[in-house]
């Protein structure tokens, strides 16, 4: 019976051993970052960042039961943290060919939307029908986002028909207060940010469709795993299957488009 006491107790020795590697590297919380003033896919709400595009990846992360913490920066910078940082995402990101081979993706999140001009519609004496046409005015964007670096590459230019921000709101009420001419915004966006600011859609209309829609993803730094991603797809076609996306997205909707 010493004998094969001894015996177990060197089996459960041996074999905590061999776990203990394993135990030790359990998974670090990823770091998502986003801005905190993209309504209805992310804003502040009593405190805590919220809004549709949040509430699926936190719903995703959840289903594939990985730890996940939230922080919010201006864009550039919440870009160039999970470009240069481990364990980072950042959200929600549109899937362009330049940035294709810079992230590792999960998604879509949120489907893509038509995106316009917007100008003030008491501005009658702005007419586009091209891109040349709104190179003659002042288009605001936020910095680094992807209808940024869409204009650049069509030929507008810094400081002469670009104005860059670092948030949506500002943008809007750059474009109320007359101090620039054109906005990039879908109606989904400009509508809760119209309501935010007290003022009326009806101040506002499109008048040309610039940019080939895309769907928003979850853009992940390249050293994350290729089984964390796999993991996290899988969680998130999951919540598409059973309704829940639908659920998110039509909560936010109701709420700010009736």
């Amino acid at each position: 019976m010493i004998v094969f006491s001894k015996v177990c107790v060197l089996w459960n020795i041996l074999i905590i051993g061999l776990l203990a590697p394993f135990t030790s590297n359990a998974q670090e919380p990823m770091h998502g970052n986003t801005i905190n003033s993209w309504p209805p896919y992310m804003f502040l709400e009593d405190g805590r960042i919220s809004g549709i595009a949040t509430d699926i990846v936190k719903a995703t992360f959840k289903k594939a039961n990985i730890e996940l913490e939230l922080d919010t920066y201006p864009w550039a910078r919440a870009y160039q943290i999970t470009l240069t940082q481990k364990d980072t995402l950042i959200y929600m990101l549109y899937r362009t060919e330049d940035r294709e081979s810079l992230f590792k993706w999960v998604g879509p999140i949120v489907p893509a939307q038509p995106m316009y001009f917007y100008k003030l519609r008491s501005r009658s004496e702005i007419n586009i029908s091209s891109l040349e046409d709104a190179k003659q005015y002042t288009v605001g964007v936020v910095r680094n986002v992807a209808n940024h670096k869409f204009l650049l590459k069509q030929g507008f230019e810094e400081g002469k028909n670009i104005a860059a921000v670092t948030n949506p709101q500002q943008n809007l009420k750059k474009l109320l207060a007359g101090r620039i001419d054109l906005l990039i915004g879908s109606e989904l966006t400009l509508a809760m940010q119209m309501k935010e600011l007290g003022a009326s859609m009806q101040e506002i209309e499109p008048s040309f469709n610039p940019i080939e829609t895309k769907a928003g993803y979850i853009g992940f730094n390249l050293q994350t795993s290729d089984e964390t991603i796999q993991r996290l797809q899988h969680a998130l076609d999951s919540l598409q299957e059973d309704g829940t996306v639908k659920e998110i997205q039509n909560k936010y909707i109701n709420r700010y488009l009736q």
